[in-house]
């Protein structure tokens, strides 16, 4: 896997040569979109930085958005990197300035993928309710079980997070979102492109250790092809605004590779 990545990039930096991430004066903020291959970035992130230096958030004690919030300056400080689960936002929380980067992942199969882990997942929030009521993947689209089937990508780039009812997202939310990336995120990637992603991610932060093995990915799911009409356009009309994000995201995507004179080999072709 390492040598595929080497060989996405060429260019004046070879993989040898490529800077040690280093102690930098901006916090690396990682908005970890759930079932988006965000697992498996957020363990790389984890091989490139002293564990010291990186807060994770989580459902742990000690390790929410809140527990950040209450530590001293200090502690805060010296925190090089910041990543999991929360809506755009916790920037303003850190004494040093702060970068964001995330993935995108194209909803109907993040939606796929959202359902088939909530259901084999007891501990999951949702499998209660999902489980109760015998949800097909329509119905656990359509329901109102939780806001992060509602435009949940947008949701988190936004800031709104689960804040907003569902059913209340509109296209200025999408524009918040728009503008949070251009002023605060280095890298947009997307989960259908992991390993390009990844080359740039590594070019941008220098980082060293990028082999890896899939994390949390969701097994025995169905693909998306094997879905009818019906259902798909039932994710599609609910996340209408997420749609749009990824194709942003795709084109962002593009558009860094491309100025970073980078010769892109998608990992299919090796």
């Amino acid at each position: 896997m390492l040598d595929k990545l080497k060989a996405l990039i060429s260019g004046s930096a070879s993989a040898d040569s490529a800077p040690s991430p280093k102690k930098q004066q901006t916090v690396l903020i990682y908005l970890h979109v759930p079932k988006a291959a965000g697992t498996t970035l957020g363990t790389i992130i984890d091989q490139n930085y002293p564990s010291s230096a990186i807060f994770h958030v989580s459902t742990a004690p000690g390790q929410s958005v809140e527990d950040l919030k209450k530590l001293p300056e200090a502690d805060r400080s010296r925190f090089d990197v910041v990543q999991g689960h929360f809506p755009f936002g916790i920037h303003q929380h850190l004494p040093r300035a702060a970068t964001y980067i995330t993935l995108l992942r194209d909803p109907v199969e993040r939606l796929i993928s959202h359902y088939h882990f909530v259901l084999r997942t007891p501990e999951h929030y949702l499998y209660e309710p999902v489980t109760r009521k015998g949800m097909s993947l329509e119905d656990y689209v359509m329901s109102d079980v939780s806001p992060e089937l509602d435009n949940g990508q947008t949701r988190m780039l936004s800031g709104v997070g689960r804040t907003l009812p569902i059913g209340q997202c509109t296209p200025e939310l999408l524009e918040r979102a728009k503008q949070n990336i251009d002023r605060h995120f280095s890298v947009v990637g997307v989960a259908e492109r992991f390993d390009e992603t990844l080359g740039l991610l590594r070019r941008e932060f220098g980082w060293k250790n990028i082999d890896y093995q899939r994390q949390n990915v969701t097994r025995d799911r169905p693909a998306a092809a094997s879905l009818d009409n019906k259902t798909i356009e039932a994710i599609r009309a609910r996340n209408s605004l997420d749609v749009e994000l990824h194709a942003l995201g795709t084109a962002l995507l593009d558009q860094r590779l491309a100025g970073k004179g980078a010769r892109v080999t998608r990992p299919s072709e090796n």
